[in-house]
């Protein structure tokens, strides 16, 4: 399978060019890692003399998991940090400044690309957030003297990974020397292969929800708008939430505001919701800081949703009517009741949420949201309940970046 493997990336070496021309996304991603190595360069330029601590991350998401351990002051004192991104999503949209010190797209998984990778950024620590397991990647690092790491690991029976076409990547992350892994069930998973440097933690994204919490920026004009009076915020909305919502603004609570958060903020989804609300005088965050003659505001921008939950006082997250549940931990930790689809079962904190009665997965149909809505209206606009039950859920959940910094930090890299 490896010889397979390593053959098909070789072919994709030749072929994507060819396609290029004719794929825009295929041209994009070629573009991409013809940056790579010069990124690099730039990097060392100004490189410092500190070990290197080389972070791999997927997407913007695996990226924000990881903050609080690469901004932990001992990670930031002892290591130069560095992050490679698959998708462009955490390339151009990652927060990099004052924590990481280079960063750069991955290149197609191919051995001597990757053993010229390993080679130039010469890691002495090197963190796999959550996946996005490549063969030669991991290969080229274990031939190293690199100390290597998994963190918010996710492992379960029906995965590639775990599957006996996966066998040559397992063998790979048997030599890893430690896998941080967020449940048991993982843990019980890699055990039943064999693995032995297997440890359990926990979703990093709860200390991550804490930080942005502690540090979350005032937004004047939005707090203005709400005015500390019941609030819905739409979080990573899809259409189906903004059409249920829009039922409820509409026939149901007329007094109640929103705050629209899309999971798509191109101009054409952004004028798609400007002329669903139209009625309701929505206003483009962008366009205004006087928000008073709304009763809808639009953030068609990335980066402000975490901090806008603050002023909210429900929340209704999205995705779960389609492929997967956006994060609902940003709206838990300022202890709002949380609305979602009912697609919720591959999302263990939604369920454990669920459980603790403060996450009320709802149908397609806007008159289930609007019964059980109807609760917290009722119970007025703070549900000190719901808040005092996630405030000790997050006491119980958070400091495990803390945990993973002390290992790292205190290895013998000489």
């Amino acid at each position: 399978m490896r010889i397979l493997y390593t053959l098909i990336v070789e072919f994709a070496r030749y072929f994507l060019p060819l396609v290029a021309g004719f794929n825009q996304k295929i041209k994009r991603f070629q573009n991409q890692r013809e940056t790579t190595f010069k990124d690099i360069s730039e990097w060392k330029r100004n490189q410092s003399s500190k070990p290197v601590m080389w972070l791999h991350c997927a997407s913007l998401g695996e990226y924000e998991m990881i903050v609080p351990l690469i901004s932990d002051s001992e990670v930031q004192s002892k290591f130069e940090v560095v992050v490679s991104f698959f998708s462009a999503s955490g390339y151009d949209h990652a927060k990099t400044e004052g924590i990481v010190r280079g960063k750069f797209y991955l290149p197609l998984d191919r051995i001597g690309a990757m053993k010229q990778l390993v080679s130039q950024v010469n890691p002495s620590v090197f963190v796999l957030v959550k996946y996005d397991f490549w063969l030669n990647l991991m290969r080229a690092l274990n031939k190293s003297d690199c100390t290597n790491v998994v963190v918010n690991g996710q492992f379960r029976t029906g995965q590639f990974i775990t599957s006996a076409l996966g066998s040559p990547w397992r063998n790979q992350l048997k030599k890893f020397h430690r896998i941080y892994v967020q449940y048991e069930s993982s843990m019980k998973v890699l055990e039943s292969l064999s693995f032995e440097n297997t440890t359990l933690s926990n979703d990093l994204r709860y200390d991550r929800a804490m930080q942005l919490k502690t540090k979350n920026h005032e937004i004047p004009s939005i707090a203005a708008f709400t005015k500390n009076q019941p609030t819905l915020i739409l979080g990573s909305s899809w259409p189906e939430e903004e059409y249920i919502a829009l039922q409820y603004l509409t026939d149901f609570n007329t007094d109640i505001k929103a705050i629209i958060a899309p999971h798509d903020v191109s101009q054409t989804n952004i004028k798609r919701i400007q002329n669903a609300y139209q009625h309701l005088r929505p206003k483009l965050f962008t366009d205004s800081d006087d928000f008073t003659e709304s009763r809808v505001v639009i953030l068609n921008t990335i980066g402000h949703l975490s901090s806008a939950y603050q002023y909210a006082t429900v929340a209704f997250v999205g995705g779960a009517f389609g492929k997967g549940l956006h994060n609902v931990l940003e709206a838990a930790v300022h202890g709002l009741p949380i609305f979602s689809g009912n697609n919720i079962d591959k999302f263990p904190e939604a369920k454990t949420l669920q459980k603790l009665g403060v996450l009320h997965p709802v149908d397609q149909d806007p008159r289930h949201f609007l019964e059980l809505i109807g609760v917290y209206d009722q119970q007025g606009t703070s549900n000190k309940v719901v808040e005092e039950i996630l405030r000790k859920w997050f006491e119980e959940q958070t400091g495990h970046s803390e945990e993973i910094a002390r290992y790292v930090c205190g290895l013998n890299l000489n």
